[in-house]
């Protein structure tokens, strides 16, 4: 999974202008906000491999002695993200991952 993240952080940076163009023009935003949304995104997306490689779960010890809480997250499909006009590439890429 962290190869795949990464993989996407390489080709949204190697399109960063092209994106950045495109999400000026649609949301009405300065270029170089743009630049800056895209660019974060980017550092998010490598942001999340990193942490595929190292979560396992978590667990609470907590709940008594003889009992343990283990939380495990497991896909469940298709979903859906509704984002707000100022920064829409940010916040799927916040949510993606």
């Amino acid at each position: 999974r962290a190869a795949i993240l990464l993989k996407a952080a390489d080709l949204i940076e190697a399109r960063l202008e092209d994106i950045a163009r495109l999400d000026s023009l649609e949301s009405g935003k300065p270029i170089t906000q743009a630049r800056g949304e895209i660019g974060g995104a980017v550092d998010i997306w490598r942001y999340a491999a990193s942490l595929a490689r190292t979560l396992h779960g978590e667990s609470y010890a907590n709940l008594g002695d003889d009992m343990l809480g283990v939380v495990l997250r497991e896909p469940v499909g298709v979903v859906s993200i509704i984002t707000p006009w100022n920064f829409p590439f940010l916040i799927v890429s916040q949510k993606l991952p």
